[in-house]
């Protein structure tokens, strides 16, 4: 019994010596305040050679690289990160998609008025303003001498038909009253409670905006116009010539004035790392949206929404010779005769009818009472 406990004490003893042997200045023993500790593979041949006699070799840490938080080895289990195991970070992985996914979603995704498509947009309203602004100054310094004088009468012609459409765009899309936006109200999806359906669309964006409408000399243009972000229209000669009249103007301008409403030049398909991919389809889609929106407008300012129709047929008639190949499934712009047939469509000209009604009656009722 007494060689058993002198033997117990002397093992004790030499087990202590190889405890010290390990806590040297390089070696930092793990205490209260050290939260890891490091062997280092160069200090461990000393280490080796410093074993007292019956010790084996299971008494001390013998991996090359570990951290710990004692002296026993640690399990393989203890020693994996999560970054080791492909489910977690396949897991994290999807994760962080997902999120970046939502928060792409909730900051670019916009409906556009009047058809409630979901589209993407790339610019805020502000940038959208400062990009127009950029490209009508470059435009108006390049084509100085061709743009009509404001004051010529024109430009006061073009102007005044180009204030009513945008009037009645602010009137009917409740932009400063959303309680008199006829051209939400006869296009959006109501419950039995008379609640709308879905998300409001986008019309924050013409709150403050610079409109500006110009009239060009071009012959080569020909009876058209064009828009530019922020409320940027331009208008070509050859609209004011014969056969086309006020209506007609009327309807180009609300067409271009479509197009600001439903932000197609922001559009991330628009773009141009994206146009190389787009198909003439994404293009004609656009123009048949603003084509709507258009004819609802012409509507909402007191036009006789089936003008539109009678200038896609007179363009049509202008043409010359049948539709081509190009002209068909591969120009930006769907043909004249699909252009007016849309728009003849029952369920299309009857919801730009109810606007017109209801400026006709409000019309009549102020020259009767109000004058």
């Amino acid at each position: 019994m007494t060689n058993c406990l002198r033997n117990s004490r002397r093992l004790l003893s030499q087990h202590h010596q190889a405890r010290l042997l390990l806590a040297r200045p390089s070696q930092q023993v793990p205490t209260s305040s050290t939260r890891f500790h490091h062997i280092t593979p160069q200090r461990q041949p000393d280490v080796w050679r410093s074993i007292p006699a019956g010790l084996s070799s299971r008494h001390v840490i013998k991996h090359r690289r570990c951290y710990c938080c004692t002296s026993s080895p640690p399990s393989p289990a203890r020693c994996c990160r999560w970054y080791h195991d492909p489910r977690k970070v396949a897991a994290l992985s999807a994760l962080a998609t997902g999120a970046a996914l939502m928060a792409f979603r909730h900051r670019y995704l916009e409906f556009v008025p009047c058809t409630n498509r979901a589209h993407f947009v790339v610019a805020s309203p502000r940038s959208e303003r400062e990009l127009g602004e950029s490209d009508f100054a470059e435009y108006k310094e390049k084509m100085a001498s061709h743009i009509l004088d404001p004051l010529h009468p024109d430009s006061v012609r073009v102007r005044l038909i180009a204030r009513k459409i945008i009037h009645a765009a602010y009137r009917g899309l409740g932009v400063m009253d959303h309680d008199d936006a006829v051209m939400l109200r006869v296009t959006t999806n109501l419950d039995q409670a008379g609640k709308a359906l879905g998300p409001r669309p986008q019309t924050t964006h013409l709150r403050g905006l610079d409109w500006d409408v110009i009239l060009v000399a071009d012959s080569n243009a020909g009876a058209t116009a064009m828009c530019m972000p922020g409320g940027k229209v331009v208008v070509y000669t050859g609209l004011l010539d014969d056969p086309f009249t006020d209506d007609d103007i009327a309807t180009v301008i609300a067409h271009e004035v479509g197009h600001i409403i439903a932000r197609h030049d922001v559009d991330i398909a628009s773009r141009k790392p994206l146009r190389i991919f787009r198909l003439p389809h994404s293009s004609q889609r656009m123009e048949a949206e603003a084509d709507y929106i258009g004819l609802l407008l012409l509507g909402a300012a007191g036009f006789e929404p089936h003008i539109a129709r009678a200038f896609f047929q007179k363009t049509a008639k202008m043409r010359e010779g049948p539709p081509t190949f190009r002209d068909r499934y591969l120009c930006p712009h769907p043909l004249d005769e699909e252009r007016s047939k849309f728009l003849s469509q029952p369920n299309v000209l009857g919801k730009a009818l109810e606007p017109y009604r209801e400026y006709t009656v409000m019309n009549i009722l102020a020259n009767r009472y109000f004058r």
